[in-house]
């Protein structure tokens, strides 16, 4: 039996949490003991409490300023949300994960966008980098990802090299040998991404498995009016600023079943209708999606998932990574997207595009065939990672 630490440092939302969840339950299967330091204490404590694995709250810096700040590389969201503009924040951070996986003896640390977990594992622990493209630290993951305006390149790889100073700096206190780049000293024994190359907007990458995120467990869908011709399942997040509009747009779309899974959208956003139904449980995506015709969703794992069975979506980004891969999805001829900048969007128009025009189905359905014979089920796929980190003698190092 391993002791095997799952970190979760960056990010929002259940895109994280789900995906974990799922796999502490093949790790706890197999014997061993499984320790889950989340970000998002509330969520992991809603989710993990009586899986059998022990809950943690992640050592993780919240944030530089209150306001928005323009990140354009991997190395700004660590420069930026994981502590990287001082040495004395990272060293802090950076020690406390190294004090947290020596107290539980740890074998192996399995990061889901902990990029502060991976440098600190160094000489302590077996390493799996398993999350989404954005947080990945292989060599491709350190490019500017921002090119759609014009970006300060100098000013950027002038903060790539800062950060790796400041990262040598509590390597050195923790008498570690001085990385030479960012991969090294951010980089992961195995890197698994949970998603489809065919979304990844730094694709191709080398040394890196691709995998399924298509969630296994949860609640078998109810859906309102089955009889209805087409359905139609929306994953909203309180914080997007048009789900109101999203949520009446659902409202009027007629001879649709809809389902809308929310993260607890306020009462006065959620509108009657007989062939809407509402739900704060997490549903089985294994029986949910091979019944919808169209997602909504803001992206992420949620993306590759719908693709995985060729349904064509409407992406509503609310951050970066969402939109990038949103993005590909467009290229593909898979999806619509929309950018939060009108004050009234209307969503009708595009959510009936998408469910009338046979062309988004059929890219969607051509990039499912693409993945079916490749595209190996991720938690099978690293638990097997981990029992092979496990019977070596390899750190990381």
């Amino acid at each position: 039996m391993a002791r095997i630490l799952i970190a979760w440092e960056l990010g929002h939302g259940l895109g994280h949490v789900l995906p974990l969840r799922a796999l502490t339950g093949q790790l706890l299967a197999q014997g061993h003991e499984v320790f889950v330091a989340g970000r998002d204490l509330l969520r992991v404590r809603r989710f993990f409490t009586g899986s059998g694995a022990h809950i943690l709250s992640a050592p993780f810096f919240p944030g530089l300023t209150a306001t928005a700040v323009q990140q354009s590389s991997l190395a700004d969201v660590i420069w930026y949300d994981a502590g990287g503009h001082s040495p004395e924040v990272l060293g802090a951070v950076f020690l406390a994960w190294r004090e947290l996986m020596i107290q539980l003896r740890v074998d192996l640390l399995i990061a889901d966008a902990a990029p502060v977990a991976l440098a600190a594992a160094k000489g302590l622990a077996r390493t799996i980098y398993y999350a989404g493209f954005f947080h990945a630290t292989d060599p491709s993951a350190w490019r500017i990802f921002r090119d759609w305006e014009r970006v300060d390149i100098a000013a950027c790889e002038e903060r790539a090299c800062r950060l790796l100073r400041h990262l040598n700096q509590a390597r050195t206190e923790a008498g570690l040998s001085a990385a030479t780049t960012l991969t090294e000293g951010f980089g992961a024994q195995s890197q698994m991404i949970r998603g489809m190359p065919e979304l990844d907007y730094a694709a191709p990458r080398t040394g890196v498995h691709y995998l399924s995120q298509v969630s296994r467990g949860g609640a078998e869908p109810q859906w309102p009016q089955p009889h209805l011709p087409r359905r139609v399942f929306a994953y909203l997040r309180k914080g997007y600023a048009h789900a109101d509009r999203v949520v009446s747009a659902l409202a009027r779309l007629t001879q649709t079943s809809v389902l809308c899974f929310h993260d607890g959208l306020p009462a006065d956003k959620m509108r009657a209708a007989e062939h809407m139904a509402y739900s704060t449980e997490a549903f089985d995506m294994h029986l949910l999606l091979p019944q919808v015709d169209v997602v909504i969703c803001h992206g992420g794992g949620l993306q590759s998932s719908s693709l995985r069975y060729g349904k064509p979506m409407l992406v509503l980004p609310m951050q970066t990574e969402q939109f990038l891969c949103g993005r590909m999805a467009v290229n593909a001829g898979a999806a619509l997207l929309y950018l939060a900048k009108g004050e009234r969007p209307e969503f009708l128009p595009m959510i009936r595009d998408l469910l009338s025009n046979n062309a988004f189905l059929k890219n969607a359905q051509r990039i499912a065939d693409s993945a079916r014979d490749r595209d190996p089920e991720a938690v099978r796929c690293v638990w097997a990672e981990a029992e092979r980190l496990l019977a070596s003698d390899l750190l990381d190092l």
